[in-house]
């Protein structure tokens, strides 16, 4: 079956998603740059990706808090590391990309947490001050800065979070 005809196919699935996993998958170009001098710079594709402890059953609005908890964390920790100034700014211009994918608990959170330092990938742990929802000192989300070849030994085994 062609890209096309699978992403014109898929229903209620968003097809930046799916255009954003079979890139993933292939690890074909987003782009033909033809020999175009404007993508020469473009080597590596930046993304930031959230994950979260599914484990805390937390609800969609405390999901989304502690994902811009991570995301925020992350890009400030970023931003004060000047051998990272390149890579960020790559990233803001191509559009940002991030991509929110689930772990089954605390431990495997930390686990790729260790895989990142491992792999001298930038990252960033969010642990709740339970003053809501979930417990005290929850591990609830990691967000991770890289390029795709970078973070695919980090996260590249784990689901999006639906």
């Amino acid at each position: 079956m062609a890209v096309m005809e699978i992403v014109e196919t898929a229903g209620d699935i968003s097809k930046d998603l799916i255009v954003e996993q079979l890139l993933a998958l292939t690890n074909m170009p987003l782009i033909n740059d033809d020999n175009d001098e404007m993508w020469e710079d473009m080597i590596d594709a930046y993304k930031m990706v959230i994950v979260i402890n599914t484990e805390l059953n937390m609800s969609k609005g405390k999901t989304a808090s502690q994902a811009s908890h991570a995301t925020l964390g992350l890009y400030k920790n970023i931003v004060k590391r000047p051998d990272l100034s390149d890579d960020l700014t790559t990233w803001d211009e191509t559009g940002g990309r991030k991509i929110v994918l689930e772990a089954k608990n605390s431990a495997e959170l930390i686990q790729l947490r260790k895989t990142s330092i491992l792999c001298k990938v930038p990252y960033f742990s969010v642990r709740d001050a339970g003053l809501t929802e979930i417990p005290s000192n929850s591990f609830t989300a990691l967000a991770i800065f890289g390029t795709d070849d970078q973070l695919r030994p980090v996260t590249g085994k784990l689901r999006l979070l639906k």
